[in-house]
């Protein structure tokens, strides 16, 4: 472990005073409805932003760390990497996200402890920034970064106290019998899911389908493909009534913006097939509250077509099978092959005009 270079004594101790202070750390809310909590948030001091991806949060931000931009790909440095390098603010600054996860918060962790003159555990910093810009494809984390990911996304404790957690942690504070209980949560929870939860991969393996009642269907179906399209055939009207009674729901999401699946506009042609869809950015869903009018074959077909590899069309010009999505549907002698996607006697490639 080694520290990164501090700013003068009386900044840090000034943040070091403030660390524990709640008003430092701060969760933006994406709804509409939040939109006066998030104002008062700039009243409290400048504010750094760590992946806030709502362009007219993050305009207002002194910076942004974040890795989800137009350009941006799975090699861009997550943000608590870039923490780790970037210039430091000011005492009293806030730090506020979109959504705590593993990154967000160790990148908060690792600012503040660079504002505190802590050290840094780099090689677990890494670790973080690796599982969270390659996801599925990176493998199983090793058990501290998914006991971060579990204490970052726990809401019944303040932000504060998880970006203290994973400050103490990156600090090289023992946490194993924690760590330990943790991953062994998620372990059993993973193990329920599988229980009570029905996998295939459909579109070319591109796409885990996922029926499942528990609240885990998405992270389970990562674990095999990086879009996730899951059905709840029972979701609660109420979870805290069961009287109440529950609905068929559909969840569409991709596991980043890295991921080739133009959610968006699968949004927007789910919409037209039955309105009430909604969702912003990585996941979307059908209407709130009531049952789906559609099948599960009617939203894999439409998240297919939006997701790049997941269906094989004819070339248009031809009609010769040869494209592996709507955006690639050229046959070789119409465009340039730009990649074997698994047919032995080479019919099924990848090409553009």
């Amino acid at each position: 472990m080694t520290n990164q270079n501090q700013p003068d004594g009386s900044q840090s101790a000034q943040h070091a005073a403030g660390s524990a202070n709640t008003n430092l750390y701060h969760q933006f809310d994406p709804r509409p409805q939040g939109a006066e909590a998030n104002k008062k948030v700039f009243t409290l001091g400048p504010v750094f932003g760590i992946e806030v991806t709502i362009p007219a949060l993050a305009s207002r931000c002194i910076s942004n760390l974040d890795h989800h931009g137009a350009g941006d790909t799975a090699e861009t440095p997550s943000a608590c990497e870039q923490a780790m390098v970037s210039e430091l603010p000011q005492a009293e600054t806030v730090f506020a996200t979109v959504r705590p996860d593993a990154d967000s918060v160790s990148a908060m962790a690792v600012l503040t402890s660079r504002l505190t003159n802590r050290p840094i555990d780099h090689d677990l910093v890494a670790a973080v920034g690796r599982f969270d810009r390659l996801g599925p494809s990176a493998g199983k984390p090793e058990a501290r970064v998914l006991a971060i990911a579990r204490k970052a996304a726990d809401f019944k404790l303040l932000l504060v106290e998880r970006v203290q957690w994973v400050a103490d942690l990156l600090a090289g504070a023992d946490k194993s019998e924690e760590i330990a209980m943790l991953v062994a949560a998620h372990d059993s929870e993973l193990e329920a899911a599988r229980k009570a939860s029905e996998l295939t991969l459909r579109g070319n393996g591109k796409i885990a389908c996922v029926v499942s009642t528990h609240r885990f269907a998405t992270t389970l179906g990562y674990e095999s493909a990086p879009v996730v399209v899951a059905m709840n055939p029972e979701m609660p009207v109420d979870p805290k009534d069961s009287l109440k009674g529950s609905y068929r729901k559909f969840t569409v999401c991709r596991y980043d913006s890295h991921t080739l699946c133009d959610v968006p506009a699968a949004l927007a042609a789910l919409q037209k097939l039955e309105p009430g869809w909604g969702g912003r950015g990585d996941i979307v869903g059908s209407p709130q509250g009531v049952s789906s009018s559609l099948t599960l074959e009617q939203v894999l077909s439409v998240v297919s077509q939006y997701t790049t590899g997941a269906v094989t069309p004819d070339c248009p010009y031809c009609g010769q099978v040869g494209g592996v999505s709507q955006y690639d549907s050229i046959c070789g002698e119409h465009g340039e092959p730009l990649g074997f996607v698994g047919k032995e006697d080479g019919k099924f490639y990848s090409y553009s005009p």
